[in-house]
């Protein structure tokens, strides 16, 4: 089985659930979008979202899930912790998982 057919069996998976449990979502041919969830992680062809009225509101969210929370990708201008749009994927050699120095805590052992 191809990598793409894994990828529409889950997206025909999940997009069977959404509708069995009449949950709001918009569907594309390949991504759904669905609006707030407790959870943090989204399925495999699930996106979630949230809206917000101010930035206020945001950054207390963002405050809350801190620890859940792997990187926010945004502009930095707007935001200054985020990664810009098109940088998630390509650190930097001072950018640490979780914050901590992996080669710092490897020597102090």
């Amino acid at each position: 089985m191809m990598l793409r057919e894994k990828y529409k069996a889950n997206y025909d998976y999940q997009r069977a659930l959404l509708l069995l449990n009449r949950e709001p979502h918009t569907a594309s041919d390949f991504v759904m979008l669905r609006s707030y969830s407790e959870a943090v992680a989204s399925p495999v062809s699930v996106l979630f979202y949230e809206q917000y009225t101010d930035t206020n509101t945001l950054h207390q969210r963002i405050g809350e899930l801190n620890e859940q929370i792997q990187c926010i990708v945004g502009n930095p201008a707007h935001y200054a912790p985020a990664i810009p749009f098109g940088a998630a994927q390509t650190p930097q050699l001072n950018d640490y998982a979780d914050g901590i120095d992996t080669m710092s805590f490897l020597l102090n052992i």
